[in-house]
């Protein structure tokens, strides 16, 4: 039995790979996570382990890995190790990524918690994200999720804040920053801040899902470092 792991990626845009080769679509199953891709021994065709150098060549390494990968699961288990926790400030993804951490058994060990500040309002009085920035840069913006991530982190005093504001659609919208526009910032100690924007595709729910699990692939290459996060490559697929 040969398994791997997809996140991100649409059940579909791995099916299509298999259909263009003429291979037999391998069977998968959907996690809160990632999807798991089988091919059980003795059925026909190539095993989709073999195609695994392909597919990297296809996909970011990041987003496909051989076996049935818990990574979540993982990246809690390592911040128990380190004896570090996280916190959050989220807008547009409304509590998603804390849902994802405390589906994991032992998260209250790692997670100490979150602030959901969808409105305007939410992030002034919650977080302290001053007017003129919102007034100035908007709520989509690198400098209010930098706020956010920072001001979270140090709400819980914690060594890992993230921050995360998009638009989610199918409307707000602009020329300048068009639906599936969201920006996340990761902050650590020592000073250490990533922020990026990335443009999704997708339904509103799916832009959601992406943004909380980006969010946590972002904290997981730094914890973790197995994988680095190539936004730009990353933008073709998501």
């Amino acid at each position: 039995m040969s398994e791997f792991t997809s996140i991100l990626l649409t059940p579909q845009r791995i099916v299509e790979f298999f259909k263009e080769r003429k291979l037999p679509e391998p069977q998968y199953r959907i996690y809160a996570d990632r999807t798991v891709f089988i091919r059980k021994e003795g059925s026909e065709g190539v095993d989709p382990g073999d195609l695994l150098p392909e597919l990297h060549r296809e996909f970011p390494r990041a987003i496909l890995r051989f076996g049935n990968v818990p990574w979540i699961e993982n990246l809690v288990k390592r911040l128990i190790e380190r004896k570090e926790m996280v916190s959050t400030a989220e807008s547009c993804t409304g509590g998603l990524i804390g849902a994802l951490l405390t589906d994991i058994p032992g998260s209250s060990k790692v997670y100490w918690g979150g602030v959901i500040t969808y409105s305007n309002e939410a992030k002034v009085h919650l977080l302290g994200v001053p007017e003129r920035v919102l007034l100035e840069s908007g709520a989509v913006s690198r400098e209010t999720v930098t706020l956010m991530a920072q001001q979270a982190m140090g709400m819980g005093n914690t060594q890992w804040g993230i921050g995360v504001s998009g638009i989610a659609g199918p409307t707000g919208g602009t020329t300048e920053k068009p639906v599936g526009t969201v920006y996340i910032a990761l902050s650590g100690s020592n000073g250490y801040l990533r922020v990026e924007r990335i443009q999704f595709t997708g339904t509103r729910q799916e832009i959601r899902k992406k943004t909380a699990l980006l969010s946590l692939l972002l904290l997981e290459s730094c914890v973790c470092k197995e994988f680095d996060i190539d936004i730009e490559r990353l933008n073709a697929y998501i």
